[in-house]
């Protein structure tokens, strides 16, 4: 399946781009990893309101990480097609996309996270430790599907296909109440934010995180400037789209009937 991901994916040149971090764990831990990897820097931080960058006269090109970017290069595991023949960015590294799910098989998506495809794709050895295997897991809820008498079957269809046989293995040994108290042990659902200052904060518990994983996770620690607002909407889908698909950044779809988007604000 590598070979159907965007071909920016496989390029070998250390430090080419930099990456746009999103506001909770699947985007740093994304970023984290690739930078630990391929040498791709945060320059920029994108909450889904405002763009801040760091150095805004660098000319790398960036990487969204979990976001569903219209135009722009990006890792993302969002749903963004409303049907089979509808538009989907070719610069998005998103199985999603690769697989050509839309909103008419909503229930046939992958449901795991970004992280898991990153991880994926770039051969990654899973954390040795149960604990590690399971936070990974925990990782934007990856886990729920396959305690689903419904979803079993194609969640862990696409565990299998992204190469983790082992994960499936966790999962049977653990129950979905276990899995949930993971979340909570580290508060993964926090969020990151930007403080007045211009610096990055969290309420996620990322130094007990830190012992899992041998690529640091830590925030950075310069301060960032703000580059461009952007107008946040989302809209239930009863017809036609309504949004001018000219002025979206990014959009992704939050539930079958709804769709979440930002608009460019100039």
């Amino acid at each position: 399946m590598k070979q159907k991901y965007p071909i920016w994916c496989a390029d070998h040149e250390f430090g080419k781009f930099d990456t746009v971090l999103g506001d909770d764990i699947d985007a740093l831990l994304g970023c984290s990893l690739l930078k630990a990897i391929k040498g791709y820097n945060i320059n920029w931080f994108y909450d889904f309101n405002d763009m801040y960058g760091i150095n805004l006269t660098n000319c790398k090109e960036p990487i969204g990480v979990d976001m569903a970017l219209v135009k722009h290069k990006c890792w993302d595991n969002h749903l963004t097609m409303m049907s089979a023949s509808d538009y989907f960015n070719p610069q998005s590294a998103n199985i999603n996309n690769i697989k050509k799910n839309h909103r008419g098989h909503y229930g046939n998506k992958y449901a795991g996270s970004t992280l898991l495809q990153i991880w994926s794709y770039y051969d990654i050895p899973l954390p040795q430790s149960d604990r590690g295997k399971a936070i990974l897991l925990a990782v934007d809820v990856a886990f729920k599907g396959h305690y689903s008498k419904r979803f079993n079957y194609i969640h862990n269809h696409y565990l299998r296909e992204l190469g983790f046989e082992e994960l499936i293995d966790v999962l049977n040994r653990h129950t979905m109440d276990e899995m949930y108290k993971v979340i909570y042990a580290y508060n993964l659902h926090g969020k990151i934010r930007i403080n007045g200052n211009g610096k990055l904060q969290t309420n996620i518990n990322l130094a007990e995180l830190q012992g899992f994983f041998d690529f640091d996770i830590s925030l950075p620690k310069d301060e960032f400037q703000h580059v461009r607002a952007y107008k946040r909407k989302g809209e239930d889908i009863v017809g036609k789209k309504t949004y001018n698909m000219d002025k979206i950044f990014s959009l992704a779809l939050t539930s079958q009937d709804h769709v979440s988007f930002t608009e460019k604000l100039i």
